[in-house]
């Protein structure tokens, strides 16, 4: 009954328009991890659990859990911080007829400070670029300082959630460690047993 149910709830969402389509799979996306992320964590914290429950292994579990609150905080961070998109101003550039349009070069220098900086014009967002900004052809948009469109998160990593998404790789791949140490240290002690 429950898979009946969640498969018409898919299929509600599935049939709204693509900007509610594409906020459904982001959310998808990080239910997704969060839930790998949870389920590999218990399972390696139930084998340190059934252990001897001495202080040393309190500590282990309590290390644990603190590291997999770290991860899941920069993940729900780094989901939720805006990537540092840049404005739209496709208004302004409709009212231009398509002659004006055309003869827009693609780059434009300006002086800053007595230096030259030079400009990109992106034709889909219809704005002049900063400098070490590029547009993203899933979102949409242009972002500054754009390093990739994470597919995991199904989010821009740029400039405003950069520092959030490498403290979340960073914590991850702590936790990732410490739970493979905790399950083979568990697989050797069994052998030995």
């Amino acid at each position: 009954m429950s898979w009946f149910l969640i498969q018409k709830v898919k299929r509600i969402f599935w049939n709204l328009n693509n900007y509610y389509q594409l906020k459904f799979r982001k959310f998808y996306r990080i239910f997704f991890c969060l839930s790998n992320i949870l389920i590999f964590s218990t399972l390696a914290l139930n084998l340190l659990y059934k252990k001897k429950n001495s202080y040393f292994e309190k500590l282990k579990i309590f290390k644990s859990l603190i590291v997999l609150l770290f991860t899941i905080s920069f993940l729900i961070k780094s989901f939720f911080a805006d990537a540092g998109d840049i404005p739209i101003k496709r208004k302004e550039i409709s009212s231009m007829d398509e002659k004006e349009f055309s003869n827009i070069i693609g780059f434009k220098e300006i002086k800053l400070n007595n230096y030259t900086i030079q400009m990109k014009f992106c034709r889909t967002c219809m704005i002049w670029r900063p400098p070490r900004t590029s547009h993203c052809s899933l979102c949409g948009s242009c972002k500054l300082k754009f390093d990739h469109h994470c597919p995991w998160i199904g989010k821009c990593i740029a400039l405003k959630n950069y520092r959030h998404f490498l403290f979340f790789i960073l914590y991850l791949f702590w936790l990732l460690i410490s739970n493979w140490n905790f399950i083979l240290s568990n697989d050797l002690s069994t052998k030995k047993s």
